[in-house]
């Protein structure tokens, strides 16, 4: 919902969101963050319980990493259409590390 909305605002509202940049660039960072740490978790679930049942991951495990891709998927490209679109006004060096620790 919020991420695929997020395009129309860029795409749309464009230049008229910049006071709001840092605040959008914020809420997709703890995104991709939290993304991560869903991700990491639900592996470590499913590792878990792949040894005490000796089953494979079942749909359910599937359906979660392929929800969770999406949604990290989304952000990232709402990160580029940010930075794309507001690089020659906004300087993103404050975000650069919560950047590359996202994508690590």
């Amino acid at each position: 919902g919020f991420l695929n909305l997020l395009y129309d605002v860029i795409v749309q509202i464009g230049y008229g969101i910049k006071h709001f940049v840092p605040n959008i660039m914020n809420l997709l960072l703890a995104l991709c963050e939290q993304t991560e740490d869903a991700f990491i978790v639900n592996k470590n679930q499913s590792v878990e319980n792949k040894d005490l049942d000796g089953d494979e991951s079942t749909a359910v495990d599937r359906d979660d990493y392929s929800r969770i891709g999406r949604v990290r998927s989304l952000c990232f490209l709402r990160l580029s259409q940010m930075l794309s679109k507001f690089s020659s006004s906004i300087d993103f060096i404050k975000f650069g590390k919560r950047l590359w620790n996202s994508m690590t």
